[in-house]
């Protein structure tokens, strides 16, 4: 949480505040918005923030994108497994799920 919100910070210190942000993780997000706050920037009147890992209970009605850690997990075992066969290269791509939260809102005018 603290590197999102030092990031946040030097972003908002630096040059123009952002009116969306996509966080790497949802703790990053957290911390993001930690810092919108201590800048008086509203979420999501003035800037939207989004985190990556479902994990929306660090801050309920964060939005988030959610992975399926199961299939994910599984699948990667599967391609261990196949590689060490020998059985050839495999590409898997796992869908994800937005999770709509209130930090998400329209662009600012």
């Amino acid at each position: 949480m603290l590197g999102g919100y030092r990031l946040m910070r030097d972003a908002l210190k630096s040059g123009p505040h952002p009116t969306g942000i996509f966080c790497a993780t949802d703790e990053m997000a957290v911390g993001a918005l930690g810092a919108l706050a201590d800048f008086g920037i509203a979420v999501p009147q003035n800037a939207s923030v989004i985190g990556f890992d479902g994990l929306v209970e660090l801050h309920p009605g964060l939005a988030s994108i959610a992975q399926d850690i199961p299939v994910i997990a599984h699948q990667a075992v599967s391609l261990a497994l196949a590689g060490i066969g020998r059985k050839g290269v495999r590409q898997i791509i796992v869908p994800v799920a937005l999770i709509e939260g209130c930090t998400l809102g329209p662009a600012p005018q």
